[in-house]
């Protein structure tokens, strides 16, 4: 049997501090599960960008401006806890977007309970951090790091690293 459901739209952000990127972490207890950027579903009616500037005050409590899409987009198959999400949608498709740091805003940090945990590294830091944990997502995050790296920090990444998702 065919299945018609499409892909639920989702953003994904890099969010640019001078030289260095917001990186968050997953955490299993205190232990690192894995690291991400800021993201999540674009509701019905609204924007990437307003997408983008919403999950970032949400998620990490950062305020943004100056969004750009990155041209990447990455889907992944999916199962959703939600019934009528799961009627709809048989995964996501990451819109990778790019987004300069103006100030913390912690007013709606956490306000869905998705508030992570994060830091600032290096592009190079970050692709290293990437591999180690080696995860579905990290092609996609990878590649939107080099590509946000080279076109909009000024930071030229010569070696790109093929991953493969677990």
């Amino acid at each position: 049997m065919k299945d018609n459901r499409g892909y639920r739209p989702c953003v994904r952000v890099i969010i640019i501090k001078g030289k260095e990127i917001l990186l968050c972490k997953r955490l299993d207890g205190k232990e690192i599960k894995n690291y991400t950027f800021p993201g999540g579903g674009v509701e019905e009616g609204e924007t990437i960008e307003e997408s983008v500037v919403k999950e970032c005050l949400e998620e990490v409590g950062v305020l943004v401006n100056n969004v750009r899409e990155l041209g990447l987009k990455y889907r992944y198959k999916m199962e959703f806890n939600k019934p009528e999400r799961a009627k709809l949608y048989r995964g996501i498709e990451d819109i990778w977007c790019v987004a300069d740091f103006e100030r913390i805003d912690k007013k709606l940090y956490g306000s869905q309970n998705d508030a992570l945990p994060y830091t600032w590294v290096t592009p190079k830091e970050a692709i290293e951090l990437f591999l180690e944990k080696n995860t579905l997502y990290s092609q996609g995050s990878i590649d939107a790091i080099f590509k946000t790296s080279n076109d909009h920090m000024g930071v030229k990444l010569l070696v790109k690293t093929i991953v493969t998702g677990k």
